[in-house]
């Protein structure tokens, strides 16, 4: 055990994260959550939009849906740590199909990208899930997750509310991309 192990417990992940600077609040399990939460500020982002992380700890389709054949196959301690945030604007319904395609795109091009499209709510979201296998984890293997979705939100929030919102399509975001990497290939070869 090292300095930085602290329990899997959600209070725990709290108190480190709070520890290391970030503004946390849990949120208890009252309905309509089924999960006690952590939320961790992530700051403002494009068009001021305030970015909430959520943590949950489940131990996976077992304790959600009450089955027990989830506890037969893995260890009481383990569990399953998920890292939600919610992009706070609503799409349009005529960007639907876009606001796929775009999310697809991203998916598909980057290897940590697990954005996804709530299609009845018409909201778009980014999730993590980290596969804590012990009552223990290293505390500091938090903060590169945490930097890492909120990296992803302030690169990715722009675009994603533009399409949501009706003022670019994929294919002009796209088609900017290409022609903003063959300039920068251009610049490079100069």
């Amino acid at each position: 055990m090292n300095d930085t192990d602290i329990s899997s417990d959600l209070s725990s992940i709290a108190a480190y994260l709070s520890s290391q600077g970030y503004q946390v609040k849990m949120q208890p399990a009252e309905p309509p959550l089924i999960l006690e939460q952590v939320l961790v500020s992530l700051g403002k982002g494009y068009q001021h939009m305030e970015m909430i992380l959520r943590i949950a700890g489940i131990r996976g389709e077992g304790e959600l849906l009450g089955k027990s054949e989830f506890e037969q196959e893995y260890p009481a301690d383990f569990k399953f740590l998920q890292f939600t945030a919610a992009i706070p604007v609503i799409a349009e319904e005529s960007m639907l199909g876009d606001l796929s395609r775009y999310i697809l795109t991203l998916n598909a091009s980057l290897d940590m990208a697990q954005f996804g499209l709530m299609e009845k709510d018409r909201m778009v979201f980014y999730r993590y899930v980290y596969v804590c296998p012990a009552p223990k984890m290293n505390g500091s293997l938090l903060i590169p997750i945490v930097t890492s979705v909120q990296f992803l939100l302030d690169m990715f929030l722009a675009p994603i509310v533009d399409i949501a919102q009706g003022k670019k399509t994929c294919s002009q975001l796209l088609h900017e991309a290409e022609k903003a990497l063959k300039k920068l290939e251009i610049e490079l070869m100069q």
